[in-house]
This record gives structure tokens, sequence and C-alpha cells, in this order.
């Protein structure tokens, strides 16, 4: 992990427990598609993004482990629209975090295929900038493309010391409440800490093991091989 540090202020805690005893927690997500530069969007692609559904994904996490995935809707059964968000959101995908064993895995299924994939650790470099998030001071992370143009924009909060986030976005000196990536913002709108009833993560298995490179270039051969003509 590479983190190009800044020195952090003394924050005034918000948290109603101790920071320091917090051990496990869940978060609830809210993926959405903010509408940038909307005179140049056609009405018709405008009018689809903003009646797209409110899709809510769940971070649960303990000391060392975190699992997150798509909360589920029996609302959606047997809608078989495509929503962008839930896709960009995570869709049916689950990510595990280990601090231990320093893994990140992401469990995909694609055209019928299940795998397990390998991702890369993240490469933060935190900013001076500060925001509040649900009375949470939070700093910005970002990682950036070899042109330096910023990919991912992340939120994190030193108030809630643990180093997970959604999807597979970990590793920054608090908990994440908001990622900014593509057109794509995960926001959480809710958070438990130490909640009663004890917390358990099970380490993802199922689906072919390989790295993210392996994926794409097996992801792409598999979209070629469905289009060819």
């Amino acid at each position: 992990m590479k983190i190009k540090t800044l020195t952090l202020i003394t924050l005034v805690s918000f948290i109603p427990i101790n920071s320091q005893n917090i051990t496990s927690g869940e978060v609830i997500y809210e993926a959405s598609m903010p509408l940038k530069n909307k005179a140049k969007i056609k009405a018709s692609a405008k009018k689809y993004l903003e009646n797209l559904k409110l899709v809510k994904f769940q971070l649960i996490f303990n000391g060392n482990e975190s699992l997150y995935e798509k909360v589920d809707d029996m609302s959606s059964d047997g809608d078989s629209t495509i929503n962008l968000v839930e896709i960009l959101g995570g869709g049916k995908d689950k990510y595990y975090h280990n601090k231990t064993d320093n893994i990140i895995l992401r469990q995909t299924e694609k055209f019928g295929e299940q795998f397990l994939i390998s991702c890369q650790d993240n490469q933060w470099e935190i900013k001076q900038e500060q925001k509040q998030i649900g009375g949470y001071e939070c700093f910005k992370a970002i990682q950036s493309n070899k042109n330096g143009e910023e990919t991912v924009v992340a939120w994190f909060t030193s108030q809630i010391p643990v180093n997970f986030g959604p999807k597979k976005y970990n590793n920054l000196p608090g908990l994440i409440l908001e990622v900014h990536t593509g057109g794509l913002a995960l926001k959480a709108t809710n958070i438990i800490l130490n909640p009663k009833i004890k917390i358990k993560i099970r380490r993802i298995k199922k689906g072919e093991e390989m790295t993210e490179k392996e994926f794409y270039i097996i992801a792409n051969e598999m979209s070629k091989e469905l289009f060819k003509k």
C-alpha cells in the first residue's frame, strides 16, 4: 500500500462512542449518477438517468475483514430493466477485504461463468480538503491516472478508524464515507457501529481465481466472441 500522507489535525469527535472501541460495524451506501453538464445531455438520456431507481449497498466489517454487496430489494424481483447505477455500484458482485492477509477479492459472474478476482492494492494521495458528511469530519483522498487526472475521489473520516470502504476501495486511515468515480457516486447514508448482533464474515471462495489484468483480458475475449458476426 502506498499513501502520500499529510499531518492530520486533531479532530473534535462527533462519534457517540469511543472511536478506540469500534470493533465492528455496518454501513449502507446509496449509489447514484449525479448529472453534470445537463445542457449537453440529450433529453431522452437525461430522463432515463433521472428516473433510475435508488440502489443500496451494504458494507459490514469487524476488526480484520469487510464484505460489500448489494442490499436485497424485493421490489426489483422480475424487473428486467437494466439499471446502470446498480451495475456501476457493484451489481451482484461481492467484495471482500482481509487486512491480515492483505487481500482484496471481487467475486463476479460474466457470461454464465463465475470469477474470483484478486484486486490490486489501493494507492492514495491524501489532500488538505475537508468536508462534513453526516456529522463526521472527512478528508479527501484521490487516485490518479498517468496523466495526473483524478480517476477516483474518496472522502474518509479518521473519527471511525477502520481501513474499509465500498467496493474495492480500502486502505485509508479511516472509514470511507463517499466515493466518486466514472460518473458514479457512492454515499454512506446509515452507519451502525458495534451492533448488538455479532458480525460474522465469511471469505468468498467461489469462482476461477485470477488477477484483475487476467480477468479483463478474458472478459474482452468473451465480449468479442459474443458479438462476433
